[in-house]
């Protein structure tokens, strides 16, 4: 035989296990002071959902191997995983005790997620070896090319949300949250000879 092919694929998921339950609304700061004003909330409470930490993981590779000659063999790869994230593993703790808050209302784990987070991962590699013997010597040739990609969104509310209000925002007309948007691209390509 002079070519061959082998692919195989991959899909994982896992359910979330930590809740976000509505509670926790984030007092404004007052204008006058600075000071923390719970008689007005900038955010009412935290959103109500249920499995916000969901994984969801799956790509492929395939690999194939052809042979020109007896002396000229190629093999090219590819191989794709994305991941899709959604909020963190993290939830809220007891500061002295470290265990979680609020299990005793009928949740096990439970989050203060003002906003749906997410991180989302694409990575692809390409690669292409050629071996080629000249009688005299061996030649090596080893190219490989990659592309890295995420987008990701963060929740800042509880940390953010009352300064940046207080500053471009009005606590009872305009209350503003905050979440912070990053994406990532790198591409990079690699090239080996061998004599």
């Amino acid at each position: 035989d002079r070519a061959a092919i082998r692919a195989s694929a991959f899909n994982r998921f896992d359910d979330g296990f930590i809740v976000s339950i509505g509670n926790n609304p984030i007092a404004s700061l007052d204008p006058a002071t600075g000071l923390p004003d719970p008689s007005v909330s900038v955010v009412q409470g935290t959103r109500v959902a249920d499995d916000i930490n969901a994984l969801r993981i799956y790509g492929g590779r395939i690999s194939g191997l052809f042979e020109a000659s007896d002396t000229l063999s190629e093999r090219l790869s590819a191989l794709f995983q994305n991941i899709e994230s959604d909020a963190s593993n993290t939830f809220d703790a007891d500061t002295a005790t470290l265990d979680p808050l609020y299990s005793g209302s009928g949740h096990d784990l439970v989050a203060s997620q003002y906003h749906a987070e997410f991180s989302n991962v694409e990575y692809r590699l390409y690669s292409a070896n050629v071996d080629w013997d000249l009688g005299f010597a061996s030649l090596q040739s080893s190219t490989s090319y990659g592309t890295f990609d995420r987008d990701q969104r963060i929740d800042q509310a509880f940390a953010l949300a009352p300064l940046i209000t207080l500053l471009f925002g009005d606590r009872e007309t305009r209350p503003l949250g905050v979440i912070t948007v990053q994406s990532i691209s790198t591409k990079q390509i690699t090239q080996e000879f061998r004599l």
